[in-house]
């Protein structure tokens, strides 16, 4: 696993607030940010905590962690669905910044590999080496490992023939190879899971979905609503050991290289039966509703997307259920959206991954 090489592991008091940095108008500036992708984290609201131990694993201190709210970013609605998440990690020596780019970029955290990129200055993808790809169905299931998963396996398993996999949107993905010959040879095999998009890739491509400059406005905003923001520091055993210089009582767990659930979509069979089984769930709930006298137009209606959300559940992401506040009826909606989610998590756990 990757790992930073020591050099003054010790810090101090005087880290967390460089000299100057209260007085700017822009306090984060003070700092050194880096931006981190592809991040698993099941509970959204623990993230921040997670990256901090993470860095403090490998010796850093994570000063502030920066997500993007919901509210500005449409992306994370998928995001929410993948459990992945990127965010602008703030260290406190640029030397560190330094660091986790040059030994972070490609660790793997719970069988993801991170992006680890600048987060002030865009890092470019060399268009004689990238491909562009169009991810052409189930592209909720399809994340970065999955696709670069089926890259490697189809250039013989070699794990450096892929230099880095970014998404920046649920069914475009970006991807750069280790050299324009590897590149060639995985437009010629293609894939299963996605198209290449004709034309060369755009030379001005950043591999950061964004930089601090794109979200300092929604970051001012934070400090100046909420001033304890600039205080989310690592907990406090955590700091008491990156301040004496010894390795942090952090359980890493996530070294435990973890089998991606998302299932082989390349094979027709195991399509078919995912198909099958979404569609089985429908018709389910849609029998109920007849029979509670409830309308399967305007159930339709409140889940626009249930057929796309039950392949997805069908194809082993994780299963989220409904708990709507709304009127007596709302419930019963939401209600049979569940019994759909729950059909498809019993058969696929007894009958597709016999």
């Amino acid at each position: 696993m990757a790992q930073v090489p020591a050099r003054n592991p010790k810090y101090s008091a005087a880290d967390l607030w460089p000299p100057g940095s209260k007085d700017r108008d822009f306090p984060p500036a003070a700092f050194f940010p880096v931006y981190v992708g592809n991040f698993l984290c099941q509970q959204r609201a623990e993230l921040v905590a997670r990256v901090q131990q993470y860095f403090a694993s490998k010796g850093l201190l994570a000063r502030m962690v920066f997500v993007r709210s919901a509210q500005n970013d449409p992306f994370q609605s998928y995001q929410d669905k993948t459990k992945l998440y990127d965010c602008l990690v703030y260290l406190t020596r640029q030397r560190d910044a330094q660091d986790a780019v040059k030994y972070l970029h490609r660790d793997k955290y719970y069988g993801h590999r991170l992006n680890v990129f600048p987060g002030r200055v865009p890092l470019f993808f060399d268009p004689a080496k990238s491909v562009q790809y169009t991810i052409r169905k189930h592209s909720g299931s399809v994340t970065e490992q999955v696709l670069e998963n089926e890259l490697v396996q189809s250039s013989g398993g070699s794990t450096t023939v892929v230099v880095c996999t970014v998404k920046h949107s649920q069914q475009e993905a970006f991807v750069e190879f280790s050299d324009p010959a590897s590149m060639e040879r995985a437009i010629q095999r293609g894939s299963g899971l996605c198209a290449v998009r004709p034309g060369h890739m755009d030379s001005n491509q950043p591999r950061q979905r964004f930089l601090e400059q794109h979200v300092q406005s929604e970051m001012m905003f934070h400090i100046t609503a909420n001033p304890r923001f600039m205080f989310l520091m690592p907990e406090g055993a955590i700091l008491e050991a990156l301040y004496k210089g010894i390795r942090p009582p952090v359980w890493e767990e996530w070294k435990v290289d973890q089998v991606d659930t998302t299932r082989d979509m390349r094979g027709r069979k195991q399509e078919k039966r995912v198909k099958r089984l979404a569609r089985k769930a429908i018709r389910k709930v849609e029998k109920k509703a007849a029979k509670r006298g409830l309308s399967v137009r305007r159930w339709r209606d409140r889940f626009p997307d249930v057929d796309e959300e039950y392949l997805e559940a069908a194809s082993g992401e994780p299963v989220l259920y409904v708990r709507s506040s709304g009127r007596r009826e709302s419930s019963k909606y939401d209600d049979l959206y569940n019994l759909g989610l729950e059909y498809i998590a019993k058969k696929w756990r007894s009958k597709l991954q016999r």
